[in-house]
């Protein structure tokens, strides 16, 4: 999910570098830059939908968008500060723990060793994991 400030623009263009050295290192240099281009190319077919032709267009012309602009071109999901409804967050796997589950818990904190100590730093790990994937 992509979104812009509504003040921003968007520029298409060829990948640019700087380069230096003999011939062979342009001439890689230049390879490397005509890849890339086609990798950017097709990153604005695959969000857009538009042709490849279209899009190698806008890069040859250094197109510059509104947020407006990108978002009627389907550069862009959406223009920040301007969602109609609050997005919501769902967990397909997930349920709340049973009364009795809780209350294991509740124990195995109380002693925390062997098998429960495990299970308890298993379980921070599994949190610490799980924080890291709404990232």
């Amino acid at each position: 999910y992509c979104e812009i400030s509504p003040s921003a623009l968007m520029m298409v263009h060829w990948v640019s570098t700087g380069a230096r050295g003999n011939h062979n290192e342009m001439e890689h240099a230049a390879e490397v830059l005509r890849t890339a281009d086609d990798a950017m190319a097709n990153a604005y077919v695959a969000k857009s939908g538009m042709s490849k032709k279209e899009a190698i267009d806008m890069m040859e012309k250094e197109t510059w968008l509104t947020a407006e602009q990108a978002l009627e071109r389907k550069l862009i999901d959406g223009i920040m500060f301007e969602a109609k409804e609050p997005l919501q967050l769902t967990a397909s796997n997930f349920s709340l723990p049973t009364e009795e589950q809780m209350n294991r818990v509740k124990e195995m904190i109380k002693g925390q060793t062997g098998e429960a100590a495990f299970l308890i730093q298993k379980s921070k790990l599994n949190l610490l994991k799980l924080k890291g994937e709404q990232r």
